[in-house]
């Protein structure tokens, strides 16, 4: 199984008193135990924007959340080398399992396509689609 992961400093945005480094190591936690109970399970890092926002961007989180990952997880692990357009991502996904994003915009474009997406709302704007979980 491939995991895509597009993750965004934005995600701190509504949560008080969680900073950067407490979101990479949860991540990585995260990322350890889905390892641990899937060996077959490989991460691909999906950067979408070069923007910082609070001192950090998609690059920096995924290249931090690499760093803090065991080197059995973090071999399976690939992280394209700079941003991707929205078009490239979402070429890229059609090819993988799964994909964990916190943008609306490209969870919303794999909507009815074979890859299966999960959505981590940034903002408390409701989600106009009954598939996006609604914060």
């Amino acid at each position: 199984m491939i995991l895509g992961i597009n993750i965004h400093g934005l995600l701190l945005k509504n949560l008080e008193g969680i900073t950067a480094n407490d979101l990479v190591q949860v991540l990585a936690d995260t990322l350890t135990k889905l390892h641990k109970d899937n060996e077959q399970l490989s991460l691909i890092f999906l950067p979408h924007d070069s923007l910082i926002v609070n001192g950090i961007n998609d690059e920096i989180l995924s290249k931090k959340i690499m760093e803090n990952l065991s080197s059995e997880v973090a071999s399976c692990c690939f992280k394209i080398p700079f941003p991707c357009l929205a078009r490239e991502i979402k070429a890229i996904v059609k090819h993988i399992d799964c994909v964990l994003t916190g943008r609306m915009h490209l969870g919303a474009s794999h909507i009815c396509k074979n890859t299966f997406f999960l959505y981590i709302p940034y903002s408390l704007l409701p989600v106009p689609c009954s598939l996006f979980p609604v914060p």
